[in-house]
């Protein structure tokens, strides 16, 4: 069965508007790359926050912007450099700590993401963002205690985030408590009804605490949110076969299967056959 999904936030990409300008021109040139980003034009927005940076070098503003930029297009490198840069000019730059970490992470850097993310909540105590990515990067790295604290405190400072609720959800489970995890993926759910992986990930906990029916309910609701839930369709199979729904498990498997195929992923649709023939097996010892 699939691992419970980690959902991870995305950086603050909030391009700021400067709040001293050395030219008018620099200003000017900050501008309009911010009105070229909310517009979609990255490319162009890339260009205004270099002309502006040529115009005013220690213009902090302007790199932590366009590094903001160069994450969305994928330069999660280049990012890393505009950031650092942006720290140098303005060492109390919280946010160019907080995204330098979310892309240090990305890049596979997590002790470099948690010590910018540890550095941008010393900055800001109330950096809710920066305790939600330290605990998700404290959670890749089997720092489960350590995660379950970042997003006590995430949530206590934003009690209406859904995703801080799934993912602490998750550090219980991996800290054996099921109970917990559910009451946190419950509270998800309150707060945001659509969120298919939350479903998804409660139907994966009620499954392993023996309640085959309440996980099929939840994968039921994970595929009406989103029918193409390859892993959905297949936990949902397994689960009907605990459950004696011979006719079900097998529709479900083959589902999954054919969407594991669709999507390219070769490794789950192997699952998908282990998990059929061990529903094979089960059916065929008990004669049916």
């Amino acid at each position: 069965m699939k691992t419970l999904k980690l959902k991870t936030l995305a950086l603050v990409a909030r391009l700021l508007a400067p709040l001293h300008a050395f030219t008018q021109t620099a200003e000017e040139a900050l501008a309009k790359g911010n009105t070229s980003y909310k517009q979609g034009q990255k490319n162009q927005a890339i260009e205004f926050y270099t002309q502006a940076i040529q115009l005013n070098p220690k213009s902090a503003l302007a790199y932590y912007n366009r590094g903001n930029v160069k994450i969305d297009l994928g330069d999660k490198a280049g990012a890393i450099q505009d950031y650092s840069t942006a720290i140098q000019l303005n060492p109390q730059f919280s946010l160019a700590y907080g995204n330098r970490g979310s892309a240090k992470r990305d890049l596979g850097d997590q002790v470099g993401a948690i010590q910018d993310f540890t550095q941008a909540i010393q900055l800001n105590p109330q950096y809710t963002n920066a305790y939600y990515n330290r605990g998700n990067t404290k959670l890749a790295l089997g720092d489960q205690a350590g995660a379950l604290k970042d997003y006590n405190k995430a949530i206590e400072l934003n009690p209406q985030d859904a995703d801080a609720y799934y993912n602490r959800g998750n550090a219980k489970y991996s800290l054996g408590d099921q109970t917990g995890a559910i009451q946190d993926y419950t509270q998800a759910i309150e707060l945001n009804p659509q969120y298919a992986d939350v479903y998804y990930n409660r139907g994966l906990v009620k499954y392993s605490s023996d309640d085959e029916i309440g996980a099929i309910q939840d994968y039921n609701t994970a595929i009406q949110l989103n029918p193409q839930y390859a892993n959905a369709y297949m936990n949902r199979g397994v689960a009907k076969a605990l459950s004696g729904d011979k006719t079900g498990a097998f529709a479900d498997l083959e589902k999954s299967k054919q969407l594991f195929v669709e999507q390219g992923d070769m490794e789950n649709y192997q699952n998908a056959i282990k998990n059929q023939k061990l529903v094979s097996d089960l059916f065929a010892q008990e004669g049916k």
